[in-house]
């Protein structure tokens, strides 16, 4: 995971956490975001790692329509002791309370241990973050995926994950094109969602671009990296140019 930068300076932060859900994790994933962007940050070239970094820290970066904040975490909720989903819920609850309609909420996969069956979103996730869910763009992950055709994520989220079974999408949020992938699925090269990737980069005409998914390209977390979203990682270094 990390943040690199576009050719107009832009901030963009690749991929996502496989790590269960600490406490911390919305504190590091959380960030305020605009068109004032940052130009001093290189595009990381595929294959290398970025380099260390301390917690992302909101800004107050604004775009012609004003504040744009995207909020969110990865490996979230759970019947378990660990109170992690209710300790992350309450800061979505105080993000959203400061700054309402300009939140939009991500997830970044694991949304209901342990099999992403609709009673678990239901039983676990509803009650905490589930009180953001008209506002949340999720991604699924490979707990998610524990239902056959991840058919509980579908359900529960609905037209918010995009096309369903896809799993893979883009919106707009002020002045940033948001991706939100799917890496539970082929992300070789070729393969439909990455060709339909640089499809939606090439159509694009926001000026910063944000991605987010389930299978980190470069994690210090005990899963450790991936090179399977690589494909993914090319496009989005490739439409940089």
């Amino acid at each position: 995971m990390g943040w690199a930068a576009d050719s107009t300076g832009c901030p963009r932060w690749l991929g996502a956490s496989r790590r269960r859900g600490a406490p911390w994790i919305a504190v590091v994933l959380a960030a305020l975001v605009g068109v004032s962007c940052d130009a001093d940050r290189p595009l990381q070239p595929p294959g290398e790692a970025p380099p260390e970094r301390g917690p992302i820290r909101a800004t107050g970066a604004t775009t012609a329509s004003g504040a744009v904040i995207l909020v969110g975490a990865g490996d979230i909720a759970s019947d378990d002791s660990d109170d992690g989903d209710e300790q992350t819920a309450l800061l979505l609850d105080q993000v959203v309370a400061a700054d309402g309609d300009a939140v939009t909420v991500f997830t970044a996969g694991d949304n209901a241990y342990s099999g992403g069956t609709l009673e678990q979103f239901q039983l676990y996730y509803e009650p905490t973050w589930g009180r953001h869910k008209a506002r949340t763009r999720p991604s699924p992950g490979n707990h998610d995926y524990g239902t056959s055709g991840a058919a509980g994520y579908f359900a529960y989220f609905g037209a918010n994950a995009g096309p369903s079974g896809l799993g893979y999408y883009s919106y707009d949020a002020g002045g940033w094109h948001v991706i939100s992938l799917n890496s539970e699925i082929s992300m070789s090269a070729g393969s439909a969602q990455e060709q339909w990737l640089r499809a939606d980069l090439a159509a694009t005409t926001k000026p910063c671009v944000f991605a987010y998914w389930h299978e980190p390209r470069f994690s210090s977390g005990r899963h450790g990296s991936s090179t399977s979203p690589q494909p993914l990682y090319q496009a989005l270094y490739d439409a940089e140019g």
